[in-house]
């Protein structure tokens, strides 16, 4: 038995042009999407990352005010 993914079918025809098309179309949204929601983890992964060091900045800054002005 020969594989789905092959260019013959079990009759042992070649699909279809029209057929073959809308599995590509179907494929390249699928890539289109999985390509989107990667972007989307990148930038809030950015935005995370970025956050987490001007968090460390502000508060190392805070604290050095705090124990110049406690002295």
């Amino acid at each position: 038995m020969l594989p789905q993914t092959s260019l013959l079918n079990r009759r042992g025809e070649k699909p279809s042009v029209a057929k073959t098309l809308v599995e590509i179309r179907a494929d390249f949204q699928h890539l289109r999407r999985w390509r989107r929601s990667v972007e989307q983890a990148q930038s809030y992964t950015f935005k995370a990352v970025i956050t987490v060091i001007v968090t460390g900045f502000v508060g190392a800054v805070w604290l050095g005010i705090k124990a110049t002005l406690g002295k």
